[in-house]
């Protein structure tokens, strides 16, 4: 009998991302006019990207915070557990379903130009979130509990500087 060559586990993870994407692209495309009509808050974005005032800018730091800080806390728990490795392959697939979900509905607003407002609203902080998701990932295979303290702070540099970019830089850039 032939054996199959084991895949290594970030390609698995890579693979996941894929899959969600092409979900999310197939689900916004089947619901068409229903989820441009649903999605309404990427006009007001539109308009008042740049305008955001520094109490405003303040409020929203606090909610993206308290967003990212619930996402990366949830993903540590579920890195703890013994099912560490199949929940960062949900945690892959639905972050996919999410990217592919928001460019096709920023590709039906806009066009081919839905593609360039994606990157904008998303490149930025993502550089630097992409590098802590994909520690605590790999690190998910032998679990998390096993890490010593001093690994965790690079991760958590890495969100922070993320959500300061996704609070105060990218409302500039959106427009």
């Amino acid at each position: 009998m032939r054996r199959f060559p084991r895949i290594p586990f970030p390609w698995v993870l890579l693979l996941a991302f894929i899959c969600g994407s092409a979900a999310g692209a197939a689900a916004a495309n089947a619901l068409g006019g229903l989820i441009l009509q649903q999605i309404g808050y990427l006009d007001s974005l539109y308009r008042t990207g740049t305008a955001l005032s520094g109490e405003q800018k303040g409020r929203l730091l606090g909610y993206v915070f308290c967003q990212r800080a619930r996402e990366f806390g949830l993903a540590v728990l579920i890195g703890m557990t013994p099912a560490a490795a199949f929940g960062f392959l949900l945690i892959c697939f639905a972050g996919g379903l999410g990217c592919g979900l928001l460019v096709s509905v920023l590709t039906m607003k806009a066009g081919m130009f839905g593609i360039f407002l994606f990157f904008r609203m998303v490149l930025p902080q993502w550089l630097l979130y992409f590098p802590a998701w994909a520690f605590l990932a790999v690190k998910s295979e032998d679990g998390l509990g096993k890490l010593r303290m001093r690994s965790w702070l690079l991760p958590a540099v890495l969100a922070a500087a993320g959500i300061f970019l996704e609070s105060y830089v990218n409302p500039c850039l959106i427009p």
